[in-house]
This record gives structure tokens, C-alpha cells and sequence, in this order.
């Protein structure tokens, strides 16, 4: 079932994914976590929409992995000047990104869900009425951690409120949740490892993502996240003890 599927990723790329409360950063994480499905899944076209309070496609959908994976690791914070969390713009530009053919249409959105604009849900439910399926990855931990930016002077700076108290962001879990429903898709959270977004994957490739699809073995999913997780243990425990190319 993999093959046919279109995929755009949405990632957050607001000031809110800097926050270290997942390791190095939320962004980082997100990041190898998107590159990680993409050289997993193998098949099919993918794209990449950049997103904060306006958003832009970065890479058109292409089969062209290694041009995906160059915009990828180039997207950044610094990619969109405007502050924000527009969901909508993300999922209208996603829209606007998808060949109108036969393949099954994808979006995964990555982001913290903080500072969401309304929008997300009505724009959600109108691309499930045109057969597009939406999952949002949540990227962060419920308990948060502050925002620290790289000051003009290359320092390390907290963002503080107008009180001079740090600002904590969160992961704003129930939104994505709202999100992901209004559009038949699924939510996840990312996890320390990227075992959420794995477990997507393996659900996206038994064909039983769709909310209605396989619903009524919930335990599967705890099962599909534990079989993602030893997935990823494995493969880095492999990946160390492969033996370093020689440039």
C-alpha cells in the first residue's frame, strides 16, 4: 500500500521549536524524524512546507530524495520572517502543493501546536472533504521549557515576558488532537526518539492510519509505537557498528 501515497510534511519553524526539551532542539528532532520516514518509506513523491505566522513550500513534491533532504537540513528558523503559529497557512500551502491525481494524499504537520491561530480545524475538515488525509506530529513535551534565541552578539538569550519572567512553551497537545480528528487522521507524539512519527509510518504503510481504519484495536497502537521504538533501537545499535566510510 506504500507506494502510492503523496506525502507533504508541514514543520513548524516558529521560535517555539528551538526549545530544548526535546534533545538538541523540537526543530532538530522533528527534522531527523521527517528524514528518517523519508528514507524509510522509499516510494512515492514528498514535499516540504515551512510554516510560523506565513507559510511557504519549500520543496515542490519530487521523487528526488537527496534535493529534499538538501532543502530539509537548509529549513530553519531564520526561513520565515514572520512570528507565529498560522496552522491554516500551513495547510492551505500543503493543499496548494498536491498533484490533483490519483495517489492518496498525505499531509503530516510537525509542530508544538503553541500559539496555534484558529483555522486549523475548518481548514482540516475542508481537505477531508476533498480526500486528503491530515496527521499531526506533536514535537515537544507537555511540561515545555523556555525559549532561548541566539542574541546579535551570539549569545544565548531567554525570551522573558513584559515581567521579566521567562517564557515557557508547551506542547500544545489538544489542538493537534482537535486537528488531526476534524481531518480523519491521527495524532501522535513525536517521542524522544522519534518512535511517534515511526509508528505513523508503519500504520501509513498497513493502510490503517485513517481514523475508521482498524479503530477498534486501540491497544495496536501502543503495540505499533513499542514495535517502532525496538525498530529504532535496533537500527542505531546496527548503524554503530557499521564501519565508518572513508572519504
Amino acid at each position: 500500500k506504500g507506494a502510492t501515497e503523496d506525502v507533504v510534511f508541514a514543520l513548524d519553524v516558529s521560535k517555539s521549536m528551538l526549545v530544548a526539551d526535546m534533545s538538541p532542539t523540537r526543530l532538530a528532532r522533528a527534522k531527523a524524524a521527517v528524514a528518517n520516514f523519508v528514507r524509510r518509506k522509499g516510494t512515492g513523491n514528498v514535499g516540504l512546507v515551512a510554516f510560523s505566522g506565513q507559510a511557504f513550500l519549500q520543496c515542490p513534491l519530487t521523487r528526488d530524495y537527496d534535493a529534499f533532504f538538501r532543502t530539509l537540513e537548509e529549513t530553519d528558523t531564520g526561513s520565515i520572517q514572520v512570528p507565529g503559529t498560522d496552522i491554516g497557512r500551513a495547510v492551505e500551502e500543503a493543499e496548494l502543493a498536491f498533484y490533483s491525481n490519483r495517489s492518496r494524499k498525505l499531509l503530516i504537520i510537525l509542530t508544538d501546536g503553541e500559539d496555534l491561530e484558529a483555522g486549523g480545524v475548518e481548514m482540516a475538515k475542508k481537505l477531508k472533504r476533498k480526500g486528503l488525509v491530515v496527521h499531526t506530529v506533536g514535537v515537544g513535551t507537555p511540561s515545555g521549557g523556555p525559549i532561548r534565541t541566539i542574541g546579535s552578539t551570539g549569545s544565548l538569550d531567554t525570551l522573558k515576558d513584559k515581567d521579566g519572567e521567562e517564557i515557557l512553551s508547551r506542547l500544545d497537545e489538544k489542538t493537534l488532537g482537535e486537528i488531526a480528528e476534524a481531518a480523519g487522521g491521527r495524532f501522535v507524539r513525536l517521542g524522544q526518539a522519534g518512535e511517534g512519527m515511526e509508528a505513523l509510518r508503519l500504520a501509513i504503510q498497513a493502510g490503517t492510519d485513517e481514523r475508521g481504519a482498524g479503530r477498534r484495536g486501540i491497544p495496536r497502537e501502543e503495540w505499533l509505537i513499542g514495535a517502532a521504538l525496538l525498530l529504532l533501537v535496533c537500527e542505531s545499535l546496527l548503524s554503530t557498528r557499521r564501519k565508518p566510510v572513508t572519504p
